[in-house]
């Protein structure tokens, strides 16, 4: 049996509320924490902001743990924010000229001791003792490292649920050095990197590509591009340089590395890097992170981008886009033509042939951990390196699992990597050894939400100080949650997450449904797995519930679960209602059925034990095949009948997709 894992958090918070708080107290959130700045530590702030309704008298309140203050008489009105920081002057001297009324938020005096810029909790405490919030903060991945000493405060998320648990409801703020008193989220300029082309041989080389997501035009003078955080101005943009209404604009590496007067710099295609776009102000000192994208190691003439253009998720592209037709192998003097690229709409992410299709974190207590991959091509796929064998593909970040030497799929087959060994596996699932498992694979699959990579190796490196290195190319990055907007039924609830999709970015939550783990237990051994009595709240542990009928269609939970139907609902049944036409001769009625399969619908006109049944219909599947509860539709059927022919009787068979029969 699966023993029950834990959740494990990367980040904690608790809020507790006290039974005598002062009104509303309950509502102020620690909203931004500014623990590293990147001048002096002087700047350090802690900002809080009033979310609730009513006035909140702050009298006696406190910050503690990494630092030390107690609030005055200060009242916070509905939507206000008030901020604690540790010099006083120079924060004003600092920051006034950046927010003119910032003396109005600033709470009176600054606070003892200092904020670590490794990791800290931060207490926010009412008057009487009683704790309203606690953060532990930290700079290492997934807090965002922008906040660790490269110019950004931490901002908390707050268009999302109210909680602030783990490092998702926290973000680098926009601004540099911060907002403080203010919101900093919805002060995005509409620019954003759009598509980059890091690994190049002619006559391609590296390409920057923005996009303008609004209807007016941007100008661009001043701003930085630069793969540095602790470098802002390493490649100024031309003075004149305006990026028209939705358009794009493609800086090449002649200029940003071969032609840059300032601090040349090309990406990292072996390693991967990091790409900022800075605005500037009228000095041409940094103001604002418009974007900030980090990304690995890279195929040869492969570009990564967003899809949708600008706003969806990074992955690699199928194509270039970088407004010409020149492409990798083509003739070296056609570097002169890709230049001349202005930028274009992204082609869709590059998926597969294989990718993730399920994933199963969160087992009920008879099930194991697994993931299962799948070649949708019409030819083999082999999980290696065709110049070094040895060099594997591998399952990362989230656990980690290489796989064997001389691994090949073949079209269309599914493997699974499981938490445990291939034998004890089949024998928990009992399946075929036509089915292939590898593992176990190291790690666990967080129930809490966590990021799982498909890792595939490039050559290894010919030139320069890292001969023999081999790149790890990430094919696609699927960072699950166990709530919504992702399916929450997979959250030990009976399901697991099953790809219903693969021309989208693969991370996207559209890409994911609850669906039935593909490997199931039946512990009472009623014929009815596990999962699925968990799903609709049966009893796995007792065999009488597999003959209830409890919507009252006149169909078991077991016939239910043959069926594919919902045992909770009594319009999603297997059935056929007839209705009879004299006039056409023929028998019409409608077919209840489940679009992801396939049906023969037989008749005869002996119903007895040598009776001989003839296909009277075939009614084919709509969709592909899913593992889970699909909305039940109906298939209008006519046979030919007359009241003057001999009995008829018809039956529904469903088809099995594997044996055709």
């Amino acid at each position: 049996m699966l023993f029950p894992k834990a959740a494990v958090c990367a980040a904690l918070l608790f809020v507790s509320i006290g039974s005598n708080l002062m009104a509303g107290m309950e509502d102020v959130v620690i909203s931004e924490i500014h623990y590293h700045p990147v001048t002096t530590e002087d700047l350090e702030f802690i900002e809080l902001w009033n979310t609730g309704t009513v006035p909140v008298n702050m009298q006696g309140a406190q910050i503690s743990d990494a630092i030390e203050y107690t609030f005055g008489s200060v009242t916070l009105q509905p939507d206000e924010r008030t901020v604690v920081c540790s010099d006083r002057t120079q924060f004003l001297n600092f920051y006034t000229p950046r927010f003119p009324n910032i003396a109005d938020s600033l709470a009176p005096g600054a606070f003892l001791n200092r904020l670590n810029n490794a990791e800290e909790t931060v207490q926010f405490l009412a008057a009487n003792g009683d704790l309203i919030q606690s953060v532990f903060y930290q700079d290492l991945t997934p807090w965002p490292n922008r906040a660790d000493g490269a110019g950004s405060s931490l901002e908390w998320i707050h268009d999302g649920p109210r909680s602030t648990d783990s490092s998702t409801h926290w973000r680098a703020s926009y601004l540099v050095h911060g907002s403080p008193g203010e919101s900093g989220l919805e002060r995005r300029i509409p620019v954003a990197l759009n598509e980059l082309l890091t690994h190049t041989d002619l006559p391609l080389e590296d390409a920057i590509e923005l996009i303008n997501l609004s209807d007016s035009p941007i100008p661009l003078d001043g701003w930085y591009l630069t793969d540095s955080i602790n470098e802002l101005n390493r490649f100024q943009i031309p003075v004149g340089t305006t990026l028209q209404p939705n358009g794009f604009q493609v800086f090449y590496e002649l200029a940003f590395n071969f032609t840059n007067p300032s601090i040349p710099f090309a990406l990292s295609s072996a390693f991967g890097d990091r790409l900022l776009l800075v605005a500037t102000d009228s000095s041409g000192e940094p103001l604002q992170f418009v974007d900030d994208v980090e990304f690995g190691a890279t195929q040869n003439g492969v570009s990564y981008g967003r899809f949708p253009d600008g706003v969806g998720t990074w992955s690699r592209l199928k194509d270039l886009s970088f407004g010409t037709d020149v492409r990798a192998g083509d003739d070296p003097a056609a570097l002169s033509v890709f230049r001349t690229g202005a930028g274009a709409p992204n082609t869709a992410p590059l998926v597969g042939p294989v990718y993730i299709k399920e994933i199963h974190y969160n087992p009920v207590e008879s099930g194991a951990e697994y993931v299962t991959l799948f070649n949708e091509a019409e030819f083999p796929v082999a999980l290696y390196e065709a110049g070094a064998r040895t060099n594997t593909w591998s399952l990362q970040n989230a656990v980690q699992f290489v796989f064997p030497q001389e691994v090949v799929m073949q079209s269309k087959e599914t493997v699974v990597v499981a938490s445990e060994t291939p034998e004890a596996f089949r024998a928990r699932y009992d399946i075929s050894e036509n089915i292939r498992v590898f593992g176990p694979f190291e790690g666990a699959l967080n129930n809490a939400g966590e990021i799982l990579e498909l890792v595939k190796p490039d050559p290894p490196q010919t030139t320069g100080d890292q001969i023999g290195f081999v790149p790890q190319i990430i094919l696609e990055t699927i960072e699950y949650q166990p709530f919504a907007p992702w399916p929450t039924q997979p959250d030990g609830l009976g399901g697991s997450l099953h790809r219903t999709g693969t021309f989208a970015s693969p991370g996207s939550h559209t890409q994911w449904s609850a669906g039935f783990p593909t490997f199931d237990v039946d512990t009472d051994s009623d014929g009815v797995p596990d999962s699925w009595e968990i799903w609709y709240g049966l009893n796995p542990a007792s065999s009488l519930d597999a003959t209830l009928d409890t919507d009252q269609d006149r169909a078991s939970s077991l016939e239910e679960y043959l069926a594919g139907s919902d045992p909770t609902d009594s319009a999603s049944v297997l059935q056929f209602t007839p209705s009879v036409s004299f006039s056409a001769n023929t028998l019409n009625g409608e077919f209840l059925r489940r679009s992801d399969r396939s049906y023969i619908l037989e008749s005869t006109t002996g119903f007895n034990s040598g009776s001989s049944w003839s296909t009277a219909l075939e009614i084919n599947a709509t969709q592909p095949e899913f593992h889970g509860p699909l909305p039940w539709d109906g298939a209008e059927i006519e046979i030919p009948w007359t009241s003057t022919s001999a009995p008829l009787f018809l039956r529904i068979r469903e088809i099995d997709s594997a044996t055709n029969q």
